[in-house]
């Protein structure tokens, strides 16, 4: 927002040019479920919170209410676990929204990238095991509550996957002694005694088209959404609908749903995912990501 407009006036654009403005600050940092749902979805919601000058805070504490409204819901089935389901799509496009709002009226804070961060794990993760509660009143079978649970568990990992190479680099590195501080970043190829190597800038990402074609081919989009949460919730929160005119069936003696399906087979489909990310790493992207990281830092404290 430039200095003087009113946050109502910025309600007035189109949509289009609100949805730039929003997200072009951010659009390097997307992933497939904000290019393919959350950039169309959340500007809309967004004009709403500018019009009647709605703090972002609302948009933060919101997610996690509407992933906790969910969760206590999805168990019960019915028309609950539609409810619930659509609780979890609002989830995600509040989580867009909180951030689009604080960037367009410049009041955006590092602060809030930290109840942000945990607001969204924790309400993934109870996706799962809420899930598994319904998956197991369903079928009377408790190996739905380990599905469920091993799906909460699979998620929280793949977090840490995420931003280990950070945390640890922290850790184990910048905050160490000189003598060890040397070692690792000697192990990392980064001579501390040389000037800083400066990083490749990362591509500016002007497009969500560009996004997308991050992923690769056609096998990778599919592969990357097939394992996006945000996406998920949409098909689930298709499955749950279709589960009211639909079904359920007996295979084995074992009463099935599509939302009990849905566990069933993302189950396996999200496991493989995380032993992917978990084989790049080990496999070299760790240290790459830190090595990357200690030049970074390098630079900012040149």
């Amino acid at each position: 927002m430039t200095p003087g407009e009113d946050p109502r006036d910025l309600a007035r654009l189109p949509i289009r040019e609100l949805r730039e403005r929003a997200q072009q600050p951010e659009r390097s940092r997307n992933d497939l479920g904000g290019a393919l749902f959350g950039d169309w979805v959340s500007p809309f919601l967004t004009r709403a919170f500018l019009r009647h000058d709605v703090s972002p805070t609302v948009g933060t504490f919101g997610m996690l209410i509407a992933g906790l409204a969910g969760a206590l819901l999805l168990p019960f089935g019915g028309g609950w676990s539609v409810a619930g389901a659509l609780c979890f799509v609002l989830f995600y496009v509040l989580d867009c929204v909180d951030g689009e709002v604080a960037r367009l009226r410049g009041i955006d804070r590092y602060f809030w990238s930290f109840p942000d961060f945990f607001f969204g794990a924790w309400v993934m993760a109870l996706f799962h095991v809420s899930l598994g509660i319904y998956a197991f009143r369903f079928t009377e079978s408790p190996w739905m509550l380990l599905a469920g649970t091993a799906l909460a568990l699979a998620l929280l990992t793949k977090k840490f996957i995420d931003v280990c190479h950070v945390f640890l680099t922290v850790e184990q590195i910048v905050t160490a002694d000189a003598t060890k501080r040397a070692r690792y970043a000697t192990q990392l190829g980064v001579d501390p005694a040389d000037a800083p190597v400066p990083p490749a800038e990362p591509a500016i990402l002007t497009s969500r088209r560009q996004v997308i074609a991050r992923y690769g081919g056609a096998v990778g989009v599919v592969r990357a959404a097939l394992a996006n949460f945000h996406l998920a919730m949409l098909c689930f929160a298709v499955l749950a609908i279709l589960d009211l005119m639909i079904g359920p069936w007996r295979i084995a003696e074992t009463p099935l749903d599509l939302k009990t399906l849905f566990l069933l087979l993302y189950l396996p489909l999200y496991l493989l995912h995380v032993a992917d990310h978990f084989v790049f790493l080990w496999r070299g992207g760790f240290a790459a990501r830190s090595a990357a990281l200690l030049r970074r830092l390098a630079r900012w404290n040149a």
